[in-house]
């Protein structure tokens, strides 16, 4: 028995490494794009394929009705008995009403195992796929606002620093003018204080862009590291998808392509039957049946009047020139006592006319 590791599977071609796998998809800029296109590809695939497999079981079905009510009103119409090779197609309608019976069978055998069990599948992969899907675009949106917050708190850090910058300058000039007396030296205290105020809340705001700007980029690099993981993460659950889709693919093929074997394997070999049974046949058999089968039919006098034939299959007219030969005989016939006096007779009659 082999053992395998969780990492790979074996395949007509060897084994596959998942990891492997996950590593040429992670080493590609747009290796999680192309594998949400394969998921999505599937999707596709099956929706085309459940098509196909629905409409092809819904027109055998379609077919085994129409073929079975034929059949049967065949059977039904042709009742003469002794009619060429009557009981081959008498055996050939039975094999189609039982094949429209096992189509029927095949039918809903299919919607069970491939046509269902597909749709599960998919309906799963696809929900699967999409809470990925919007899982990245959600994690991949967080990094690209922190990015576009990390540009503009860079923007306003560079204005913030200029602020600055102009705020010391007037503070230096202020403070580098001349002395003053009077009231000229207490409106040049109180501007002085002002531009150090200024320069104060410049300061501020500077320090306060710069730690935006560090905090966001620390939150970016986070956010990029976060991505990376859940990049990889759903690398390997996309190709788990994917397999996962290749198991059920292949189970419901399988089941598909036998169930259809089942049913047409044999039927060439029943045509064969027929057609060998149709060789043997010998033209004119049925008929020769048919004469041997006839009932006897006896004579009756009316039908020797009809027919014009006596008892011993005379005709007529033989026996009307029978009958009156049998009268000549009868009339002509001598009784064994008057023979000598016939006799004497004839010789009497002989001697007169020789006188």
């Amino acid at each position: 028995m082999i053992n395998i590791d969780d990492r790979y599977q074996l395949t007509s071609r060897g084994f596959v490494n998942f990891e492997e796998m996950d590593r040429m998809v992670a080493d590609r800029s747009d290796g999680i794009d192309l594998a949400f296109e394969r998921a999505k590809a599937w999707t596709k695939y099956c929706k085309d394929l459940l098509n196909h497999v629905s409409r092809r079981v819904q027109l055998d079905l379609e077919h085994a009705k129409r073929v079975q009510n034929l059949a049967n009103q065949s059977k039904t119409a042709i009742s003469e008995h002794y009619l060429p090779l009557k009981d081959v197609f008498e055996n050939s309608f039975e094999n189609d009403i039982t094949f429209c019976e096992q189509t029927q069978e095949v039918v809903k055998y299919i919607q069970d195992r491939f046509i269902k069990s597909l749709e599960l599948r998919r309906d799963e992969h696809e929900r699967q796929r999409r809470s990925l899907k919007n899982e990245w675009l959600r994690v991949t949106k967080q990094v690209k606002d922190t990015q576009q917050e990390l540009q503009r708190a860079r923007t306003l850090l560079g204005s913030r620093d200029d602020g600055y910058r102009r705020a010391q300058e007037i503070s230096i000039r202020t403070e580098s003018t001349g002395p003053a007396v009077g009231s000229e030296l207490l409106r040049r205290r109180k501007e002085l204080e002002k531009r150090r105020k200024n320069e104060e809340e410049a300061l501020n705001k500077r320090d306060e862009a710069q730690n935006q700007v560090e905090r966001l980029a620390v939150e970016l690099e986070r956010r990029r590291h976060h991505m990376e993981n859940t990049r990889v993460r759903i690398v390997g659950q996309l190709r788990e998808l994917v397999y996962r889709c290749d198991q059920t693919t292949k189970a419901c093929s399988t089941h598909y392509f036998q169930a259809l074997a089942n049913l047409w394997v044999p039927q060439p070999g029943k045509y064969h039957e027929f057609a060998d049974a149709t060789r043997t046949y010998i033209p004119g058999a049925e008929y020769m049946s048919f004469l041997q089968n006839l009932p006897r039919r006896t004579v009756s006098t009316g039908s020797l009047f009809r027919s014009g034939e006596n008892g011993d299959g005379i005709p007529s007219e033989n026996q009307t020139s029978s009958s009156s030969s049998v009268s000549s005989q009868r009339r002509n016939a001598i009784d064994l006592a008057d023979q000598d006096v016939i006799f004497e007779r004839k010789q009497k009659k002989n001697a007169g006319m020789f006188c």
